[in-house]
């Protein structure tokens, strides 16, 4: 009889702590999924910020290059009024050295904005035309002299 009783009693004792597995199991499986799901909002949350943070920094870029497109209009503008402005006192000159019986051996050169600032030549008549970044001059290549072009003849 003593031999039953301690029977039961191992198997009472076996069954609970298979209920006590069962139970543990659950537990771990609920703080599995619990934590796996805070982990995925957590995650969520930062990429939506880093992704924000991205995106802000990207407009401020693109305000950046509108600004600087609308300075490049405006330095275009200028260029072409002084352009016309030049070309308005060109023909003025000639119209007045036509008036005048003077005639001139260096024509005009209309120079594109490519070629500003570089060392170009330039035939115009006999003479030839050399600009560099801060003069216009015109060279007899015969004679080998060089003139200075005034700011109007340029």
């Amino acid at each position: 009889m003593n031999n039953r009783a301690n029977k039961r009693a191992a198997g009472d004792t076996s069954r609970q702590t298979i209920w006590q597995f069962v139970a543990f199991l659950a537990v771990m499986a609920g703080v599995l999924i619990g934590s796996s799901i805070f982990q995925t909002e957590a995650l969520r949350r930062e990429t939506v910020a880093k992704i924000e943070a991205v995106n802000q920094r990207f407009e401020q870029v693109n305000q950046r290059f509108e600004q600087v497109n609308q300075r490049f209009e405006q330095v275009e503008k200028r260029l072409d009024k002084i352009e016309k402005s030049i070309e308005a006192l060109t023909q003025e000159i000639r119209a007045s050295r036509s008036r005048s019986g003077a005639t001139s051996s260096v024509k005009s050169v209309s120079v594109s904005r490519r070629q500003r600032g570089r060392r170009d030549f330039f035939q115009a008549g006999k003479e030839k035309l050399v600009e560099t970044r801060d003069t216009v001059a015109a060279m007899t290549p015969e004679t080998g002299s060089c003139r200075k072009l005034p700011e109007v003849e340029r």
